[in-house]
Order: structure tokens, then sequence, then C-alpha cells
């Protein structure tokens, strides 16, 4: 492929993929009203919290996000410097699978660019934005070292020294992909030099050697960093029919046919490729992508605090389908299947792109009913039961259901009052040994269930109600809730109509706006 029609393709690919970034200034990624709360205080703009959390600095994984996005809002408002950070995470894997291409076949390619089929896969949609990262720096790296490590070894040592620590503070599994792919890549190169076998044995000995040098700084900070504590009631083992349909988790999105029909294609056109003999496939690479679905099937789904693990050897299976695989077709072949792929991209981007649009609707409703909030105030969010409304919360893709795993994505919106309005919400990111925040005040209780923070209306005015539906744990941190919050804010209060929203003399509505409703919690009568 030319370098003028490839650089074309390339900045399309570009632009298409930031396009979603562009129509919502909070995407509705899962985790990432959290992570964006968290940003505010470490750049200072909710100094009302000191009394409730702590910066405690650290080494520690997963701390890319943390150290990219305050600086930036210093100088840009916090919305667009978390977007910024999204649109790294989104292209950087794609970049990485490009160079790794270039660096393993040697030849510009429109293949690679197919990467942007998974850029918005599940685990991003969920807002694992550090690790979606972690795999562009290790994609980059491996291809720095397959590039440099003939003519400049030393020099391909250093980067990947330094990609080592660089990819330690994006995401540990993004540590494992890294010098992972420099494993198997040389062993594949190994392999293919077995009819000299003395010599290859020797280029894989130094080469090792330079590489597990290479490995020790990260792993320096691994041994001084803390082991995050695991959260509260961690999920059940998967079962074998459960891991597999997970596994198209690569492709997971708002509308489940078009996902299935992704998946499908995702699977079958390399594999037709390589039944036709139409494809080449660096040998190390395979290894690689057959090490990924070995562990995806072997390893716990929860380890180190964090949740999915499995999960992530899935998705980076599939930029391994892009960056190892070259077709050898015949130039029609490939323009077909290349428009193939765009008009794929384009159908998958305009669904979440609809999606968010809606979602954009109900964010203007929610910052509405956040306007009367003050600084400090301390709020609580709640939602409307899963049993009203049934249609309203089938609905993938206005409720941003994602496919195979079949999650919403609205638990963390509460999470806003934090950014927006600097006020207290009680189920940060601030786990000792994860986060370089920490909770510190009365509310310490609430944050190791912070995958409960959207309950329904019930654990305020029926806990029991819940029995058997959650963690009784986390139910008792809601014990005594009108003493200890100011607000409470119910999400989709639509259903119910803010007025009717609550039937109890604790809670006085302030303002109803749709989506979201605001209560003042009116403080109980002291004992005379």
């Amino acid at each position: 492929m030319g370098r003028g029609p490839w650089l074309v393709a390339l900045m399309l690919v570009v632009g298409t993929l930031l396009a979603p970034l562009a129509v919502v200034d909070v995407p509705p990624l899962l985790d990432y009203p959290n992570h964006l709360a968290r940003m505010a205080i470490l750049a200072g703009q909710a100094p009302e919290l000191t009394n409730y959390y702590a910066v405690q600095w650290g080494i520690l994984p997963n701390l890319a996000m943390d150290l990219v996005v305050p600086p930036l809002a210093a100088v840009l408002p916090l919305q667009m410097a978390g977007r910024l950070m999204l649109a790294l995470a989104v292209l950087l894997p794609v970049l990485g699978t490009v160079a790794y291409h270039r660096a393993v076949f040697g030849v510009r390619s429109w293949w690679p660019l197919g990467s942007a089929l998974v850029a918005y896969n599940g685990l991003f949609l969920l807002g694992f934005i550090n690790f979606q990262a972690g795999m562009g720096v290790a994609l980059l790296a491996a291809a720095g070292w397959i590039a440099l490590r003939g003519s400049r070894p030393l020099a391909a040592t250093l980067l990947l020294a330094v990609a080592g620590v660089a990819a330690f503070f994006c995401h540990l599994a993004a540590v494992a992909f890294l010098f992972g792919l420099v494993a198997t890549h040389e062993a594949g190169v190994a392999w293919a030099g077995r009819r000299d076998p003395r010599t290859a044995l020797r280029q894989l000995a130094v080469r090792a050697a330079l590489s597990l040098l290479a490995l020790l700084p990260a792993l320096a900070f691994y041994l001084m960093s803390p082991i995050g504590p695991d959260a509260l009631a961690p999920p059940a083992e998967l079962t074998a029919m459960q891991r597999l349909r997970n596994a198209g988790i690569p492709v997971a999105g708002y509308a489940a046919w078009i996902d299935r029909a992704s998946l499908l294609l995702l699977l079958a056109v390399p594999a037709l490729l390589l039944l036709l003999r139409r494809a080449s496939v660096h040998p190390g690479t395979a290894l690689a992508f057959a090490a990924c679905l070995v562990l995806y099937a072997v390893v716990p789904t929860q380890s180190h605090g964090g949740y999915y693990v499995e999960l992530r050897f899935a998705v980076f299976a599939a930029f391994l389908l892009f960056a190892g695989l070259q077709p050898i077709l015949l130039p029609r072949a490939s323009a077909v299947l290349a428009g193939g792929a765009a008009l794929l991209l384009a159908v998958r981007l305009m669904v979440i792109g609809a999606a968010w649009q809606h979602f954009a609707g109900e964010l203007a409703a929610l910052r509405r009913a956040m306007e009367p909030i003050a600084p400090g105030a301390r709020v609580a969010t709640v939602k409307v039961e899963e049993t009203l409304g049934g249609a309203y919360w089938r609905d993938g893709r206005a409720r941003r259901i994602l496919s195979f795993l079949w999650l919403r994505t609205d638990t963390h919106l509460g999470a806003l009052v934090v950014a927006e309005r600097g006020a207290m919400w009680p189920s940060l990111f601030a786990l000792r040994g994860q986060q370089p925040l920490v909770a510190t005040g009365p509310f310490v209780d609430f944050i190791a269930g912070q995958w409960f923070a959207l309950p329904e209306r019930p654990i305020l005015t029926a806990p029991h109600t819940l029995a058997g539906r959650a963690n009784p744990v986390a139910v008792r941190s809601w014990h005594g809730w009108e003493t200890r919050f100011d607000y409470v804010l119910l999400l989709h209060a639509q259903l119910v109509g803010g007025a009717r929203g609550f039937d109890d003399p604790r809670l006085e509505l302030v303002r109803d706006a749709g989506f979201a409703a605001l209560y003042r919690v009116r403080r109980p009568m002291p004992a005379s």
C-alpha cells in the first residue's frame, strides 16, 4: 500500500475514532465519572472535601490517568482534560497495532487499521481507561524492541526498560503484555531459525538476557508497591459457559445483534484467510495470541483488587489478530474487505454516538437537578427499582447495556456531584493501595462497596426488601442515612415522577428535572 493513501486512511481512522468523544463532554463509560471525580480532587477543584479524602501519592500501578489529567486540568476545563485522556486511550492501542504490524512484516498495510473495530471495546465502555492506554504502550514498545534489537541492542534494552516502567504505571497487565510480546516474538524468531539451531539459540539467549535486564525496573516498582485489597464481596468464579459468553467483550457495545455479527466477522475473516492460505502470520504473534486464549480460560476473574481480569486477555487477543496477521490478496479483494471493515466501523460508532447523544439529554437533566447542591454538601444517589418500567430498562441503547456481559453503565453517575459541584459522594475510588486518594472521614465504610454505588430506593425506606439481593455489609453502611447526608439524588426519576419519588417525611423535593430529582434530607428532631 502506497505511503500517501495509507496516511490518508490512517488519518480517516483517527478522525472517525475521535468523533464519538465530541458528542458529550462526559462520555457515559461506567467507571469514568468516578475517575473524573478523583481527578477533580487531585487537581484541587474540591477543597471542601479535605475532611473526607487525603491525597497519598506512592508507587502504585494504574496511575496513568492520575498523572496526566490533573496537570491538564490546571490549564483546561476538567471535562476537556478527561476527554483528552479518553482520546489517548482510544488511539494508543490502534497506533500500537499499526506499529507492531509494521515492525513484524515490514510493510504498510490497511489490515492493522482494522483494529479500530475493537477500539471501543467492552472494557473501554466500562471505563478501564488506564488498561486501554497500557495496551497501546505495550504494543508500541514491543514494536520498538523488534525494530532496534538487531542493529542497536542497547538502545532497544533502554527503550524496553523505560516502556516497562510506563506500562507499570498504566496497568500491571500492560507489563505482562509487553514482556509477553517480546518473549513470544523471540521464541518465534528462534523457531523460524531452527535450521541453524546454534545461532538461533545464541541469539535467543542474548535477547532473553537483555529483555530480563529491561524488566528489572518494572519488577522493582512492583515489589515496592502495596498490594491493593480486594473489593467487598468478590464475584463468584465464572463457569465455562459464562467465559464462553463473555468472550465477545472485544466487540461488546449497546446493540446486541450488531455486536454478535461483529464477533462472527472478527473470528471468521482471519480464519478464512488462513484456511485459504491468503494470509501470513508471524509465529511469535501466533504464540502470543494462543497464550492469551489459554489465560482467558484459566485466570481468576478477580485479583489484586481488580475485576474482570480474564477479559483483558480477550481484548488484547483481538488487537493481536490485527497486529500479527497480513492478508495476501489481490487489490480488488483487498478493497472489498477494507470497504466492509470501514462500513462495519461506521455502523458500530454510529450506535455508540446515538446512545451517547441520548445520554447527553440525561446528563443535562442531571446537571439541572444538581444545581442547588452547595460545595461540601453530602449527597447520596439511588435509583428507581428495576421492577418498574420493564421496557425502559431493557432498551439496550438508551440504557447503554453492554452486550455479552449485560451490564448497565450508570452506576457511578453520582460521582459527578464531586466533579461538578464539589460535593461529597461516598463511593469514590479511594482504596488504599489502589489509588493516590484515600478515604479518611466518616464515610470510609462506603468505600469498600463501590460496586453498590447506585442502590435502589428501598435502601432508604425499606432496606429489608433487599435481603438476598445485596451484600449485607454494604446495606449496613446505609443505616442512619438521614443523619449522614444532606441530599438524596434519585436517578431514572421520570419512571415515578419526582413528586412521587419518596413517600417519606424525611425527604423534601427540591428539584425535579425528569431523569434526576433532588431531595433535601430533613434532619430528625432532637429528643426532648
